[in-house]
């Protein structure tokens, strides 16, 4: 006896797992009442990546205008925040001095 095409998904959702469906594996949607149907494809619902913190020192040049360099905690002026899933930039705040 062979196991159900979808047998390691339905049992993460018998264990409470969220699921999403897809018809092409392209574009996802979460799947309340999820059918087992042969021809969708499912899947565990990936979980969110985090966001990506990163600080900064920004200076004035007075021949290239603002420049941004990698810096430590104590010397860096700015603050960032990138999206951990998209890689675009959230957030930037600056740091009392």
């Amino acid at each position: 006896m062979t196991k159900h095409k979808h047998y390691e998904v339905i049992m993460a959702w018998a264990n409470g797992a969220t699921i999403e469906g897809s018809s092409d594996r392209t574009k996802w949607f979460e799947a309340v009442y999820p059918e087992w149907r042969q021809s969708q494809f499912y899947r565990v619902k990936q979980a969110a990546k985090p966001d990506i913190v990163h600080e900064a020192l920004i200076s004035l040049s007075p021949f290239a205008g603002p420049l941004l360099y990698a810096a430590s905690p104590s010397e860096a002026n700015c603050v960032m925040v990138f999206d951990g899933e998209t890689g675009k930039l959230k957030q930037c705040t600056i740091k009392e001095a």
